[in-house]
């Protein structure tokens, strides 16, 4: 393929690694003839033991101040940056939540697609927030930071 006033492949032998973005950088297409540079490694402490995961794994829905809250020692690993983008449109209600045979002591499952599951918890959504941390109780939620309200089960009267 031409490249500027030659070809990317002898564009190719100039350089000493022909890596895509070089190429591009010269207004050439040169797919095929370049290599794209690898993403560096993440940091160690991605690896680090967090609940039951990694802080590599949650720090794609959760913010470093919520796993610190989840007593997590994230530095290094996580970003405050959210790239949490609300729906374009609100879902339409569900069942009410949670059923009249819900107990605080029963196994986790997956929230309602009710519009509370869709507000912002952390990186992501109250849902997705929800199912990676496999909660439910709206303290679980508010010990985070969260407002879930609608998609989070309110403890019983004992």
């Amino acid at each position: 393929a031409p490249c500027g006033r030659a070809t990317c492949g002898a564009t190719a032998s100039l350089l000493r690694v022909p890596i895509c973005s070089s190429f591009a950088a010269l207004g050439c297409d040169c797919t095929g003839c370049c290599v794209v540079a690898p993403s560096p490694p993440p940091p160690a402490q991605c690896a680090a033991a967090c609940l039951d995961s990694t802080c590599g794994a949650l720090d794609l829905v959760l913010t470093c101040d919520q796993t610190s809250r989840l007593g997590c020692d994230c530095d290094g690993c996580c970003s405050q940056h959210s790239p949490y983008t609300p729906p374009p449109a609100p879902l339409p209600p569900a069942p009410p939540f949670p059923s009249p045979t819900h107990r605080d002591d029963s196994p986790p499952h997956a929230p309602p697609s009710t519009p509370g599951c869709s507000a912002p918890c952390g990186k992501s959504t109250c849902a997705a927030t929800a199912t990676l941390l496999q909660i439910s109780a709206c303290s679980e939620f508010e010990a985070l930071g969260c407002d879930c309200v609608g998609c989070c089960a309110t403890p019983s009267p004992p």
